[in-house]
């Protein structure tokens, strides 16, 4: 490719032309796709560990482990989105 540039339509064929950047609304379309696309996998990750506490059937160290995920998609959920965007979408670390 050329860098910041794609194929676009021409008069005699495709011809090179500048990447459009995206507005601010895609951009904060885009940090809103990646918060849902991180929850639900903090979603996927702790299912099972909910169904185990609901039960009353969760052991203490996957106990602390969803601790840990309930805390991340709480600092998930705060991130501003203009705040993501000034970061370079930095999120917050995903637990161990």
């Amino acid at each position: 490719g050329r860098g910041n540039q794609v194929m676009r339509p021409g008069k005699s064929g495709p011809v090179w032309g500048d990447v459009t950047p995206p507005t601010h609304d895609q951009v904060l379309a885009d940090v809103e796709r990646q918060r849902t696309a991180l929850l639900l996998y903090a979603d996927t990750v702790t299912a099972d560990w909910r169904t185990e506490l609901a039960l009353g059937d969760i052991s203490d160290d996957d106990r602390i482990k969803l601790s840990a995920w309930m805390a991340y998609k709480r600092a998930v959920k705060a991130v501003m989105a203009e705040d993501a965007i000034r970061n370079g979408f930095q999120w917050p670390a995903i637990p161990a």
